[in-house]
């Protein structure tokens, strides 16, 4: 009897410890950590009105050499970061996950098969300045955290214990993200993010479409909160190692030159005349234009469109060293005339003012 007393005053013990645990557990606060860098969060980015030079960057490839060694989830988080910086709106992100699809079109264009003002040109696939890479080190949708115990009390019923009242589960993400100079090849940052949480309080307000691919079966998860802490701190860390001379694709309208204000006829100055010296037969007047400003491509090839858009129809297309007259700016277009005399429609970004 005596026995049986101590069997049951160790099991009341054993659950009210339990219970006090199970009931901390559910108050736990939020918990995220990702490595701090430099830079603003997709939040503050998109509240910046911010339409200055953009930087050409292309997502290429995470792979997933975690415990779960999923390929889906490498494309997956690729293309939550590429969509997460094309939103930062500092970025020209090129699309490389369906570049074969993009040259498939362009080489149907180029077959005769479509109609020639529908089809894609070739030659016109942007190149990048910054490469991103991406190995995912650990994803854990639900590590177990700490469990209470009672000494050898838990030591014997752990499994129960475990089994009814569990613990305390993190979501955990770790990634080590790679920036690389497409033009030398060179590793400007390698560093790892990580993204973890208790729960999901605090997601609705975080900024991002859809999980992507199949990351969808941990929406609305502490998994989705680790995820998305992830990608962010993977966005302020291409921010802050994206060399400032890479910003330079403007979506800036260019400035107009102010006008002088006319002076009124009256107040114009009046040369007094002069009486012609009866040597002079005949009076030669001569009209100057302003020259016009030069430019070169840049590019391999580009096309000469009829209109201010690649919407416009190809009219030619002009190689690398070109010369052209700049006759009207717009945007991020000029209106061109070529040394042969035929005029059309570049992109501002496809010349350069040096041969």
């Amino acid at each position: 009897m005596k026995t049986l007393n101590i069997l049951f005053l160790k099991i009341v013990i054993l659950i009210v410890f339990l219970s006090f645990n199970f009931a901390q557990a559910q108050v736990i606060s939020p918990k995220t950590r990702g490595t701090p860098s430099t830079g603003p969060s997709i939040d503050q980015a998109q509240k910046e009105d911010y339409m200055g030079p953009k930087a050409r960057v292309a997502v290429t490839k995470f792979e997933d050499k975690s415990a779960r060694g999923s390929e889906e989830i490498g494309n997956g988080m690729a293309e939550m970061l590429a969509n997460a910086l094309f939103a930062t709106n500092r970025f020209i992100v090129l699309e490389r996950q369906s570049l074969d699809d993009v040259i498939r079109e362009q080489d149907l264009g180029a077959s005769g098969r479509v109609r020639t003002e529908t089809a894609a040109p070739i030659g016109e696939i942007e190149g990048a300045d910054l490469l991103i890479e991406g190995t995912i080190t650990e994803f854990e949708p639900g590590t177990s955290g700490a469990e209470g115990g009672l000494g050898g009390i838990l030591s014997r019923h752990s499994g129960v214990v475990g089994g009814i009242f569990g613990g305390v589960k993190t979501s955990h993400v770790a990634m080590i993200v790679k920036v690389i100079d497409a033009k030398t090849g060179r590793r400007l940052a390698s560093e790892q993010v990580e993204g973890k949480a208790t729960d999901i309080e605090g997601l609705g307000n975080m900024s991002g479409s859809r999980l992507a691919g199949s990351l969808g079966g941990y929406s609305k998860t502490p998994m989705e909160k680790a995820i998305r802490v992830s990608i962010e701190e993977a966005v302020k860390l291409v921010v802050a190692k994206t060399p400032s001379q890479y910003y330079r694709a403007s979506t800036k309208p260019q400035s107009q030159p102010t006008p002088q204000p006319s002076v009124p006829p009256s107040k114009q100055a009046v040369p007094e005349p002069k009486t012609p010296s009866p040597s002079t037969v005949t009076t030669k007047v001569t009209t100057t234009e302003p020259e016009p400003r030069i430019v070169y491509v840049k590019w391999p090839t580009t096309s000469l469109r009829e209109g201010p858009g690649t919407d416009f129809k190809t009219l030619s297309t002009i190689k690398k060293g070109t010369a052209l007259a700049i006759l009207e700016d717009k945007g991020q277009w000029l209106r061109v005339r070529l040394e042969d005399g035929q005029e059309g429609w570049i992109g501002k970004a496809t010349t350069s003012e040096t041969p």
